[in-house]
Protein backbone atom coordinates (compact mmCIF):
# COMPACT_ATOMS: atom_id res chain seq x y z
CA UNK A 1 0.00 0.00 0.00
CA UNK A 2 2.81 2.45 0.87
CA UNK A 3 4.47 1.73 -2.46
CA UNK A 4 1.30 2.53 -4.41
CA UNK A 5 0.73 5.77 -2.53
CA UNK A 6 4.27 7.06 -3.08
CA UNK A 7 4.24 6.01 -6.75
CA UNK A 8 0.96 7.88 -7.20
CA UNK A 9 2.45 11.02 -5.68
CA UNK A 10 5.49 10.86 -7.93
CA UNK A 11 3.46 10.16 -11.06
CA UNK A 12 1.20 13.18 -10.55
CA UNK A 13 4.15 15.48 -9.84
CA UNK A 14 6.13 14.24 -12.84
CA UNK A 15 3.13 14.84 -15.11
CA UNK A 16 2.92 18.41 -13.80
CA UNK A 17 6.61 18.96 -14.39
CA UNK A 18 6.64 17.81 -18.04
CA UNK A 19 3.54 19.58 -19.36
CA UNK A 20 4.77 22.44 -21.62
CA UNK A 21 4.46 25.81 -19.93
CA UNK A 22 3.52 24.28 -16.56
CA UNK A 23 5.82 23.86 -13.57
CA UNK A 24 5.46 23.13 -9.90
CA UNK A 25 6.04 26.81 -9.21
CA UNK A 26 3.01 27.76 -11.28
CA UNK A 27 0.64 26.30 -8.69
CA UNK A 28 1.93 28.79 -6.11
CA UNK A 29 1.18 32.48 -6.15
CA UNK A 30 4.51 32.99 -4.37
CA UNK A 31 6.47 31.44 -7.23
CA UNK A 32 8.38 28.99 -5.03
CA UNK A 33 8.99 25.24 -5.39
CA UNK A 34 6.13 23.03 -4.24
CA UNK A 35 7.13 20.01 -2.17
CA UNK A 36 5.17 16.82 -2.84
CA UNK A 37 6.87 14.82 -0.10
CA UNK A 38 8.25 15.52 3.36
CA UNK A 39 10.51 13.21 5.32
CA UNK A 40 11.60 13.78 8.91
CA UNK A 41 14.84 12.52 10.40
CA UNK A 42 16.50 12.42 13.79
CA UNK A 43 20.11 13.55 13.56
CA UNK A 44 22.30 12.25 16.39
CA UNK A 45 25.91 13.33 16.77
CA UNK A 46 28.82 13.36 19.23
CA UNK A 47 30.68 16.51 20.21
CA UNK A 48 32.91 18.17 22.78
CA UNK A 49 31.56 20.65 25.33
CA UNK A 50 33.63 23.88 25.17
CA UNK A 51 33.21 24.64 28.86
CA UNK A 52 34.64 21.40 30.28
CA UNK A 53 36.01 19.40 27.34
CA UNK A 54 33.68 16.47 27.99
CA UNK A 55 31.95 14.40 25.35
CA UNK A 56 28.26 14.90 24.72
CA UNK A 57 25.63 13.29 22.52
CA UNK A 58 22.85 15.38 21.01
CA UNK A 59 19.82 14.66 18.87
CA UNK A 60 17.79 17.06 16.76
CA UNK A 61 14.89 16.58 14.37
CA UNK A 62 15.21 17.72 10.77
CA UNK A 63 12.81 17.88 7.85
CA UNK A 64 13.50 17.17 4.18
CA UNK A 65 11.05 18.84 1.79
CA UNK A 66 11.19 17.30 -1.69
CA UNK A 67 10.03 19.07 -4.85
CA UNK A 68 10.69 18.09 -8.49
CA UNK A 69 14.42 18.53 -9.02
CA UNK A 70 15.19 20.17 -5.69
CA UNK A 71 14.83 19.94 -1.94
CA UNK A 72 15.56 21.64 1.37
CA UNK A 73 16.91 19.98 4.52
CA UNK A 74 16.79 22.01 7.75
CA UNK A 75 16.42 21.67 11.50
CA UNK A 76 12.82 21.87 12.66
CA UNK A 77 13.75 23.72 15.87
CA UNK A 78 15.73 26.36 14.01
CA UNK A 79 13.00 26.78 11.39
CA UNK A 80 10.35 27.36 14.07
CA UNK A 81 12.69 29.78 15.88
CA UNK A 82 13.27 31.80 12.72
CA UNK A 83 9.53 31.94 12.02
CA UNK A 84 8.90 33.20 15.55
CA UNK A 85 11.64 35.81 15.38
CA UNK A 86 10.21 37.11 12.10
CA UNK A 87 7.04 38.21 13.94
CA UNK A 88 6.38 41.13 16.27
CA UNK A 89 5.05 38.65 18.84
CA UNK A 90 8.31 36.71 18.82
CA UNK A 91 10.43 39.82 19.23
CA UNK A 92 8.20 40.97 22.09
CA UNK A 93 8.57 37.59 23.80
CA UNK A 94 12.36 37.76 23.78
CA UNK A 95 12.32 41.39 24.95
CA UNK A 96 10.01 40.54 27.83
CA UNK A 97 12.11 37.55 28.91
CA UNK A 98 15.28 39.61 29.08
CA UNK A 99 13.53 42.49 30.83
CA UNK A 100 12.38 40.18 33.63
CA UNK A 101 15.84 38.64 33.96
CA UNK A 102 17.86 41.87 33.92
CA UNK A 103 19.19 43.39 37.14
CA UNK A 104 20.30 47.05 37.10
CA UNK A 105 22.61 48.90 39.47
CA UNK A 106 21.79 52.24 41.09
CA UNK A 107 23.01 54.17 38.05
CA UNK A 108 20.72 52.29 35.71
CA UNK A 109 23.45 50.18 34.09
CA UNK A 110 22.98 46.45 33.55
CA UNK A 111 24.49 44.62 36.49
CA UNK A 112 23.46 41.07 35.69
CA UNK A 113 21.27 38.97 33.40
CA UNK A 114 19.90 35.95 35.24
CA UNK A 115 19.74 33.45 32.40
CA UNK A 116 18.42 30.73 34.70
CA UNK A 117 15.15 32.71 34.93
CA UNK A 118 14.57 32.60 31.18
CA UNK A 119 16.26 29.45 29.90
CA UNK A 120 13.14 27.29 30.20
CA UNK A 121 10.97 29.85 28.39
CA UNK A 122 13.57 30.98 25.85
CA UNK A 123 12.80 29.70 22.31
CA UNK A 124 15.49 27.25 21.28
CA UNK A 125 17.50 28.26 18.23
CA UNK A 126 18.70 24.86 17.03
CA UNK A 127 21.32 24.08 14.41
CA UNK A 128 21.52 26.73 11.68
CA UNK A 129 22.69 24.41 8.89
CA UNK A 130 20.38 24.32 5.85
CA UNK A 131 21.07 22.30 2.69
CA UNK A 132 19.35 23.14 -0.60
CA UNK A 133 19.79 20.52 -3.32
CA UNK A 134 19.45 21.68 -6.91
CA UNK A 135 19.73 18.58 -9.09
CA UNK A 136 19.49 20.49 -12.38
CA UNK A 137 22.49 22.59 -11.42
CA UNK A 138 24.33 19.57 -10.04
CA UNK A 139 25.19 21.31 -6.78
CA UNK A 140 24.19 21.82 -3.19
CA UNK A 141 23.79 25.24 -1.59
CA UNK A 142 24.59 25.27 2.10
CA UNK A 143 23.86 28.06 4.57
CA UNK A 144 25.33 27.93 8.06
CA UNK A 145 26.48 30.09 10.95
CA UNK A 146 29.84 31.11 12.37
CA UNK A 147 30.18 33.11 15.62
CA UNK A 148 29.81 36.52 13.95
CA UNK A 149 28.40 35.85 10.50
CA UNK A 150 26.03 33.79 8.42
CA UNK A 151 27.65 32.12 5.44
CA UNK A 152 26.66 30.43 2.18
CA UNK A 153 28.65 28.14 -0.11
CA UNK A 154 28.07 25.54 -2.82
CA UNK A 155 29.17 21.92 -3.13
CA UNK A 156 29.30 19.88 -6.38
CA UNK A 157 27.02 16.83 -6.25
CA UNK A 158 29.70 14.98 -8.22
CA UNK A 159 31.75 14.80 -4.99
CA UNK A 160 29.44 12.02 -3.75
CA UNK A 161 29.91 8.60 -5.38
CA UNK A 162 28.08 5.53 -4.06
CA UNK A 163 28.77 1.82 -4.25
CA UNK A 164 25.57 -0.23 -3.86
CA UNK A 165 25.81 -3.57 -2.06
CA UNK A 166 23.51 -6.62 -1.86
CA UNK A 167 22.64 -6.16 1.85
CA UNK A 168 19.01 -5.43 2.70
CA UNK A 169 16.95 -4.58 5.78
CA UNK A 170 13.50 -3.17 6.54
CA UNK A 171 12.99 0.43 7.73
CA UNK A 172 9.50 1.88 8.34
CA UNK A 173 8.05 -1.10 6.49
CA UNK A 174 10.14 -0.53 3.35
CA UNK A 175 12.78 -2.95 2.13
CA UNK A 176 16.00 -0.97 1.96
CA UNK A 177 19.30 -1.64 0.25
CA UNK A 178 22.74 -0.74 1.56
CA UNK A 179 25.20 1.63 -0.13
CA UNK A 180 28.54 3.02 0.97
CA UNK A 181 30.70 6.01 0.10
CA UNK A 182 33.85 7.84 1.12
CA UNK A 183 32.58 11.42 1.20
CA UNK A 184 34.59 14.45 2.24
CA UNK A 185 36.85 12.41 4.51
CA UNK A 186 34.35 10.06 6.15
CA UNK A 187 33.11 6.58 5.32
CA UNK A 188 29.32 6.58 5.08
CA UNK A 189 26.86 3.70 5.16
CA UNK A 190 23.38 4.46 3.81
CA UNK A 191 20.15 2.48 3.44
CA UNK A 192 17.78 3.55 0.67
CA UNK A 193 14.25 2.49 -0.28
CA UNK A 194 13.83 1.69 -4.02
CA UNK A 195 10.04 1.74 -3.48
CA UNK A 196 10.31 5.51 -2.87
CA UNK A 197 12.07 6.41 -6.13
CA UNK A 198 13.47 9.86 -5.37
CA UNK A 199 17.21 10.50 -5.39
CA UNK A 200 17.08 12.33 -2.07
CA UNK A 201 18.28 11.98 1.47
CA UNK A 202 19.30 13.86 4.64
CA UNK A 203 22.00 16.52 4.79
CA UNK A 204 24.18 16.45 1.64
CA UNK A 205 23.44 12.79 0.95
CA UNK A 206 21.60 12.00 -2.28
CA UNK A 207 21.97 10.34 -5.67
CA UNK A 208 20.77 6.81 -4.87
CA UNK A 209 17.80 5.18 -6.70
CA UNK A 210 15.50 5.62 -3.71
CA UNK A 211 14.99 7.79 -0.64
CA UNK A 212 17.80 7.43 1.91
CA UNK A 213 16.15 6.20 5.09
CA UNK A 214 19.21 5.86 7.32
CA UNK A 215 22.84 6.95 7.10
CA UNK A 216 25.75 6.82 9.51
CA UNK A 217 29.48 7.44 9.55
CA UNK A 218 31.99 4.81 10.49
CA UNK A 219 32.11 4.79 14.31
CA UNK A 220 28.57 6.24 14.55
CA UNK A 221 29.70 9.78 15.29
CA UNK A 222 27.00 11.13 12.95
CA UNK A 223 23.71 9.31 12.35
CA UNK A 224 20.55 10.15 10.41
CA UNK A 225 17.49 7.96 10.97
CA UNK A 226 14.16 8.57 9.27
CA UNK A 227 11.08 8.65 11.49
CA UNK A 228 8.38 9.56 8.99
CA UNK A 229 7.58 10.19 5.33
CA UNK A 230 4.34 11.65 4.02
CA UNK A 231 2.59 13.15 1.02
CA UNK A 232 2.31 16.95 1.14
CA UNK A 233 1.61 19.89 -1.10
CA UNK A 234 3.47 22.75 0.48
CA UNK A 235 5.77 25.54 -0.70
CA UNK A 236 9.46 25.40 0.10
CA UNK A 237 9.60 28.92 1.44
CA UNK A 238 12.85 30.78 2.09
CA UNK A 239 14.05 30.61 5.68
CA UNK A 240 11.81 33.19 7.39
CA UNK A 241 14.37 35.67 8.68
CA UNK A 242 16.25 37.54 5.98
CA UNK A 243 20.00 37.55 6.50
CA UNK A 244 23.06 38.98 4.81
CA UNK A 245 24.93 35.81 3.93
CA UNK A 246 28.65 36.04 3.30
CA UNK A 247 29.83 33.91 0.39
CA UNK A 248 32.62 31.49 1.23
CA UNK A 249 33.82 28.05 0.20
CA UNK A 250 33.37 24.75 1.98
CA UNK A 251 36.97 24.21 3.09
CA UNK A 252 37.35 27.76 4.45
CA UNK A 253 34.09 27.43 6.35
CA UNK A 254 35.10 24.08 7.88
CA UNK A 255 38.47 25.46 8.99
CA UNK A 256 36.84 28.47 10.64
CA UNK A 257 34.21 26.25 12.24
CA UNK A 258 36.88 23.95 13.65
CA UNK A 259 38.84 26.94 14.98
CA UNK A 260 35.76 28.31 16.74
CA UNK A 261 35.32 24.95 18.50
CA UNK A 262 38.99 24.49 19.39
CA UNK A 263 39.59 28.02 20.69
CA UNK A 264 36.27 29.76 21.47
CA UNK A 265 37.92 32.54 23.49
CA UNK A 266 40.16 33.54 20.57
CA UNK A 267 37.30 33.54 18.08
CA UNK A 268 35.00 35.53 20.36
CA UNK A 269 37.79 38.00 21.00
CA UNK A 270 37.47 38.20 24.76
CA UNK A 271 37.73 36.55 28.13
CA UNK A 272 35.21 33.74 27.86
CA UNK A 273 34.40 32.01 31.13
CA UNK A 274 32.53 28.88 32.10
CA UNK A 275 29.72 28.56 34.64
CA UNK A 276 32.28 28.50 37.48
CA UNK A 277 33.86 31.75 36.34
CA UNK A 278 37.05 30.13 35.04
CA UNK A 279 38.51 31.32 31.73
CA UNK A 280 38.04 28.95 28.81
CA UNK A 281 41.19 28.14 26.88
CA UNK A 282 41.76 25.79 23.99
CA UNK A 283 39.60 22.70 23.87
CA UNK A 284 40.84 19.27 22.84
CA UNK A 285 38.12 18.08 20.49
CA UNK A 286 37.09 14.47 21.01
CA UNK A 287 35.20 14.32 17.71
CA UNK A 288 35.90 15.95 14.39
CA UNK A 289 33.42 17.75 12.15
CA UNK A 290 31.02 15.82 9.93
CA UNK A 291 33.42 16.57 7.04
CA UNK A 292 37.11 16.02 7.78
CA UNK A 293 38.89 16.78 4.50
CA UNK A 294 39.60 20.41 5.45
CA UNK A 295 42.89 19.62 7.18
Amino acid sequence: MKYKVIKSILASVCMLAVVPGVSAQDVSAQDVPIAFMRATYTFTYLGTAPYNGKEYSRAEDYMLQIAPGESRFCGITNYEYEKLMATDEGKALISDLFRRATVYDSSGKVKEIKMDLVKDDMPKRGNARVVYKQHGAGELRVTDRLPFEDVVYTVPMADLVWEITDSVKTILGYECQRAESLYHGRNWEAWFAPDIPVQEGPWQLCGLPGLIMEARTEGDEYIFVINGVEKVEEPILPMPKKRDYIKTDRIKFLREKNESLEDPAKVLGGNVRNANGKPIGKVKLLHDLIETDYK
